[in-house]
């Protein structure tokens, strides 16, 4: 009887030795890593993500270690992410048990910004105009086209709106939204014409380049562009009266204000100029 127990033990551990033996045959080893990219060039503080393929597709990842070999240059997250620290050059690289992938990652130093000032020429890439306003830092901002042209807010009575006093982008989507060819809107289809990112300028934005005319009108000259007048359309649509919208004109002392004008049929041959911001 007891010959019978241990021949049942030693049965026991044989059956469960052989069941992990299944269940480690199961297990599915990374046979091989690729990487999204083998070579980043990164300029300091940027960041990239590199994606890592196994295979096969059901291998076991819980091994999978992402690593750098300089730390001190770029550094990279569990998830892959890669982040420049300083200049130099670093290996990423990503491991499953005894296969690895690795990425060559060179850090160059940041280029400055370029800073701009009200009157400036801007010319980037297809982009062409006057600076008119630009924010704190100075590396952002907002230009006017080179050209002007004098037209009508809209050939019917549109109520669309577009009321910013500020976002001229937003008062252009607006219409955009009513309207998408702005066939009915000649202003703004003229200000979008520019190319991408060009848009109708609301009432405060017309104020920009109003305030700084003497400052512009020498840059635009010097570029063959035509100088700023005194009476321009906004996008801003009136307050008050749907068939009506805001334009900005120079008082007497050469500040800029506002009254409101006829959308379809204006008393004043008001012009209309394009911006873009930067």
């Amino acid at each position: 009887m007891k010959t019978f127990k241990f021949i049942a033990a030693l049965c026991g551990v044989a059956a469960f030795v052989c069941s992990c033996e299944k269940e480690d045959s199961k297990t599915n080893k990374v046979a091989s890593i690729t990487l999204s990219a083998t070579e980043l060039k990164l300029a300091t503080e940027e960041e990239a993500v590199l994606t890592a393929t196994f295979a096969p597709e059901d291998a076991d990842l819980s091994s999978v270690v992402w690593a750098s070999s300089a730390e001190t240059i770029a550094t990279v997250s569990p998830e892959g992410k890669v982040k420049a620290v300083a200049e130099g050059e670093a290996t990423v690289s990503v491991t499953a048990g005894d296969v690895k992938a690795e990425c060559k990652v060179v850090v160059e130093k940041k280029a400055a910004a370029t800073k701009w000032a009200v009157g400036d020429y801007y010319e980037v890439g297809n982009v062409k105009g006057v600076v008119v306003w630009v924010d704190e830092s100075k590396e952002h901002g907002k230009i006017i086209s080179l050209d002007e042209k004098v037209d009508i807010w809209t050939t019917g009575g549109y109520n669309t709106g577009a009321k910013s006093e500020e976002d001229g982008k937003g008062n252009t989507d607006k219409v955009k939204d009513i309207n998408a060819e702005l066939s009915a809107f000649p202003a703004f289809k003229w200000c979008v014409a520019h190319g991408e990112g060009w848009y109708f300028p609301a009432i405060l934005e017309v104020y920009y380049f109003l305030n700084a005319k003497e400052t512009v009108n020498s840059t635009l000259e010097a570029h063959n562009g035509t100088k700023i007048s005194d009476f321009y359309w906004s996008s801003t649509e009136g307050e008050e009266d749907e068939t009506a919208a805001l334009y900005g004109y120079l008082k007497s002392d050469g500040t800029a204000t506002s009254w409101s004008d006829f959308k379809e049929n204006p008393e004043e041959d008001t012009l209309v100029r394009a911006m873009y911001q930067f």
